[in-house]
């Protein structure tokens, strides 16, 4: 009996000995905002976490590196970010701290659809229909999209001289001023749009899959159940908002522009530009006859909104009030955030354009 005992304490005991192994043998892996940490960490259950960058509760726009964090930069062995265009101090501090480290800068993806940044406090009624966005033949419905072989391992995927290691991408020196610097004026809220999380989560998986091949087949199962559930949840999204999509609204904050064109929603302006820097009177006053002379039948505001700004345009109408979490700055940091973050989106626009 005793012999037992030892038998099975011994088994245990190597089993915990090859958990720290595999722990300390996995990438060390670090994401900037919700919505990304969410989507890689969907690629890397049963492997490791991914630190994030961004507290619960944080502004990607007014980010600001701290010294504890520092660390997970300098010691990361794969970053994955939107790009400076979104957390321009971000750019700073992985030049300096971070140049030798592997990057994937999804906004400079090939693959990734973008729109370009709006400045104006109305938006062009056309803006939803975008050739190239929603309804592009490649972007989202591509044959090989879900099932291409090459989906975890094409050659150029992780490994083209223009994805982490181009010397333009780190240490050019002037990347930060540059005038020609990649999409200046592109909006930085592409998460929003699900074709692009599922073009990102094939870009993640190629590249942890050339920096940890060890788990490979893991990233592979990971990607592709990852990948179905970004397919069932566009099919959500879409019957969600389609009994909604001409009611016209407006947004304290234009981050949804990808949720709109993916959607066809009908937002008609919004309160403060992309960069979420504060409106002016003319802006306001702008807004306000456009949503008179719209019939503007919802405002949606954010976590932490300025509320004096939403009662200057809603004062003088029957205007319902709804909230949006761009970022998820208020759900838990994990697999299920983007889900739930896009869930929570229509939700909200169901019940005020309803």
């Amino acid at each position: 009996m005793k012999s037992q005992r030892y038998i099975i304490t011994a088994a245990v005991g190597l089993m915990a000995a090859n958990s720290l192994v595999a722990s300390a043998s996995a990438p060390r892996l670090v994401a900037d905002i919700p919505p990304v940490h969410s989507l890689l960490s969907s690629l890397t259950l049963g492997v490791t976490e991914p630190a994030l960058l961004l507290p619960r509760g944080g502004s990607a726009h007014a980010f600001a590196l701290r010294p504890s964090q520092a660390a997970l930069l300098s010691d990361a062995d794969l970053v994955v970010w939107m790009g400076p265009q979104l957390m321009p101090a971000l750019e700073r501090a992985m030049q300096t701290l971070a140049a030798d480290v592997e990057s994937l800068e999804l906004l400079d993806l090939p693959s990734t659809a973008r729109l370009d940044v709006r400045m104006d406090a109305v938006f062009d009624a056309d803006h939803a229909d975008h050739a190239d966005h929603a309804d592009h033949a490649d972007h989202a419905d591509h044959a090989d999209h879900a099932d291409h072989a090459d989906h975890a391992d094409h050659a150029d995927h992780a490994d083209h001289a223009d994805h982490a290691d181009h010397a333009d991408h780190a240490d050019h020196a002037d990347h930060d001023d540059h005038d020609d610097h990649a999409h200046e004026g592109v909006d930085p809220h592409a998460w929003l749009d699900p074709a692009n999380a599922q073009a990102w989560v094939r870009a993640m998986a190629a590249q942890l899959i050339a920096i940890d091949g060890d788990h490979a087949d893991q990233y592979r199962r990971n990607l592709d159940a990852t990948l179905a559930d970004l397919t069932s949840l566009d099919q959500q999204l879409s019957s969600m908002l389609a009994p909604v999509k001409a009611s016209p609204f407006v947004v304290l904050h234009d981050a949804f522009q990808y949720l709109e064109a993916r959607y066809q929603l009908a937002n008609m302006g919004a309160i403060s530009a992309s960069d979420n820097q504060a409106p002016s009177p003319a802006r306001l006053q702008q807004l306000i006859h456009a949503m008179e002379d719209a019939g503007v039948v919802c405002v949606m505001t954010e976590p932490q909104a300025n509320t004096g700004l939403i009662n200057a345009v809603t004062r003088d109408g029957d205007i319902k009030i709804g909230e949006l979490d761009p970022a998820g700055e208020l759900l838990e940091p994990g697999p299920e955030l983007y889900r739930q973050l896009m869930l929570n989106a229509s939700k909200s626009l169901r019940a005020c354009l309803g």
